[in-house]
């Protein structure tokens, strides 16, 4: 069985020397956007290269001897050198976001030269997050249930843009009628995958459960 593409991280190096007054985190923050949209759309178990993880390092001259470096267990490191930090943090936030995208874009087309029907996969993925101008909101059909009378309708969403990635629940009446609109999450670490693990409703009232079985939230919808 190969390995499966299941997480990308965008960053530079602990060495990289940056403008004065930025960090590296202050860089690594303005990938996220990208990587985000990126993670939400890779396909269910999809090979690419034997990779499970890709880092790509980001710096103004070459830090490695190589420019890909193949780790234990699918992890890859590609080396890219062809940034401008001073420009780059010039930059409105929409046009760090290109720049991100076009960095991302080049990587899939060195790394996938072998493989270029997955490759097109992935580019096509990198066409989307420009497409829809940075911005994704996908229904979560995990958690998003109706009442066996169909009466209501509990959908959860999950909308990932430059304010991060956050979770919404919207309840609806047979006829489309919003009862209930709520921010459910902003995503801290891994919050996403453990309290917005499943969901059920008890009568009236729709509840989201968390991996240890607890209620997350609940909502009573009053007739």
């Amino acid at each position: 069985m190969g390995k499966y593409l299941r997480d990308i991280s965008i960053h530079t190096s602990n060495f990289q020397e940056l403008p004065p007054g930025k960090t590296q985190r202050d860089f690594n923050i303005t990938t996220h956007t990208i990587r985000d949209i990126f993670f939400y759309q890779i396909p269910q178990k999809f090979e690419f290269e034997r990779i499970s993880k890709l880092n790509i390092l980001i710096t103004s001259s070459p830090q490695r001897d190589q420019r890909l470096i193949k780790y234990f267990h699918g992890i890859v490191e590609y080396n890219y050198t062809d940034i401008d930090f001073e420009k780059y943090f010039a930059l409105s936030r929409e046009e760090q976001n290109r720049e991100i995208l076009k960095i991302l874009r080049e990587t899939f087309e060195d790394v996938g030269k072998e493989a270029p029907d997955k490759k097109e996969i992935l580019l096509r993925i990198t066409d989307s997050i420009n497409d829809n101008n940075f911005e994704l909101v996908r229904e979560n059909k995990k958690l998003s249930k109706r009442t066996r009378d169909k009466k209501y309708l509990a959908s959860v969403s999950v909308k990932v843009n430059g304010e991060g990635q956050n979770a919404f629940i919207d309840i609806s009446d047979k006829d489309g009628n919003i009862i209930v609109h709520d921010h459910l999450l902003t995503n801290v670490v891994y919050d996403f995958w453990t309290k917005l693990y499943s969901s059920k409703w008890d009568e009236n009232t729709f509840k989201i459960i968390d991996r240890n079985g607890s209620v997350f939230k609940q909502y009573e919808v009053k007739v």
